[in-house]
């Protein structure tokens, strides 16, 4: 799930069992590749660089050491409007 919020586009998935952390990505408009933007242990992220207007795609995968599990390429498109 994606919504904007006043500090960015917040995104929030599922819980993967096992899983120690998620890997983030982002896509915007035009773009062909994912822009890592970090990975975090909660399965919540809000992104705060982000423009006004603009649309933004977004992508996670679940990570476990070395291990990352795959992703939806198509991922979550959303117009970042600030409230």
């Amino acid at each position: 799930k994606i919504s904007n919020t006043t500090s960015g586009v917040n995104i929030k998935w599922n819980a993967v069992s096992g899983a120690g952390g998620y890997r983030v990505y982002r896509r915007g408009a035009g773009q062909t590749t994912w822009t890592y933007l970090g990975t975090v242990t909660s399965t919540t992220y809000t992104d705060k660089n982000v423009v006004n207007n603009n649309y933004y795609r977004y992508t996670v995968r679940a990570a476990s050491g070395s291990y990352f599990s795959g992703f939806d390429t198509n991922g979550l498109v959303i117009k970042y409007v600030k409230k």
